[in-house]
């Protein structure tokens, strides 16, 4: 059994390091054959004379000399210096990717959370009026993309109402007090989390819901019903565990979403993460800055889904031999 799980790990990393390659690959071949890069002064007037030099040799390269130096420096952990900020890569990323995932992860969390506990409470009660509701708004709400629910929830909450701000972010709060601190961030955080989690959530919502009736009506849980055990014992400790390895199986899809939903939920709301960063850079034609957000983006999905595949494996023993 050991020698399996080992074998489907070797794999699966195995597949990974050739995903992060066919991408690394595809990028520097985008960026490489991207015009505009000789421009470099029209384009950003302050940056420093050193640097155009140096950004100009760059281009003379070919492009197997171009990917295997670029390759070289990302292992040294040298993403090269932005064009628009004049400033290094590395240190742009780490600024707004800890606000990317912070956003990305609270979301996640909360819809799933909230999904979970919706579709317990419909599936519990299935063909009333509550369950034919949740089923028709959850249809309604699939259709609703973060570009049209975001400037929806700005109309009627920051327009309207003058709750939550338009956008922006706390970078630094000037103060000690944790509470302070912590209603900050959700007067700021609010409306774009809930921009990504009414547009995301009705995928939980179904799949959750779909899962739930279905172990319901198992034997084994009808013969524990049966049995007079309490209802939310055999949810908890029955129905939850056993819907873990479907649920799973879509996160690595919702993950997708999540990532382009927080492109655009940054970009509307003013949000300083690796999202609007990118933005920024592919209209500046920052392409060291543009090919650095790429590839941790997709680098980030791609370790993301093998930590899912792993998780799956260890709850369901029967992956062992689906997954070979």
């Amino acid at each position: 059994m050991k020698n399996n799980y080992y074998q489907i790990i070797l794999r699966r990393i195995g597949v990974l390091f050739v995903s992060v390659f066919f991408i690394y690959f595809v990028m520097i071949g985008l960026v490489f054959i991207s015009p505009g890069k000789e421009f470099y002064k029209l384009l950003s007037p302050n940056m420093n004379a050193e640097l155009t030099n140096k950004l100009m040799a760059h281009n003379q390269k070919s492009f197997l000399k171009t990917s295997v130096d670029y390759f070289i420096n990302l292992i040294k952990g040298d993403l090269g210096t932005s064009t628009r900020y004049n400033e290094n890569v590395s240190g742009l990323i780490y600024q707004h990717i800890l606000v990317t995932l912070f956003i990305i992860v609270t979301a996640f969390i909360l819809q799933f959370i909230f999904s979970a506990i919706f579709a317990y409470y419909t599936s519990s009660h299935p063909n009333r009026w509550v369950d034919k509701f949740a089923d028709k708004l959850s249809s309604i709400m699939y259709s609703f993309s973060t570009i049209i629910v975001a400037p929806i929830l700005i109309l009627v909450f920051s327009f309207s109402l003058q709750i939550f701000p338009i956008e922006g972010f706390p970078n630094f709060i000037e103060s000690k007090n944790p509470i302070t601190i912590f209603t900050t961030y959700i007067y700021y955080i609010t409306l774009p989390l809930a921009s990504l989690i009414i547009s995301l959530m009705p995928v939980y919502y179904k799949y959750f819901r779909e899962i739930f009736f279905d172990i319901s009506n198992k034997p084994y849980i009808l013969y524990l019903k049966s049995l007079g055990i309490n209802k939310q014992k055999i949810f908890f400790k029955n129905i939850l565990p056993n819907s873990m390895n479907s649920v799973l199986s879509i996160v690595g899809i919702d993950l997708g979403f999540l990532l382009s939903g927080s492109l655009i939920t940054e970009i509307i709301f003013g949000i300083p993460g690796v999202g609007r960063l990118f933005y920024e850079a592919i209209f500046a034609k920052d392409y060291q800055l543009t090919l650095a957000c790429g590839l941790y983006s997709a680098f980030i999905f791609l370790l993301l889904n093998f930590i899912i595949d792993i998780l799956r494996i260890l709850i369901d023993k029967r992956l062992l031999y689906s997954l070979r």
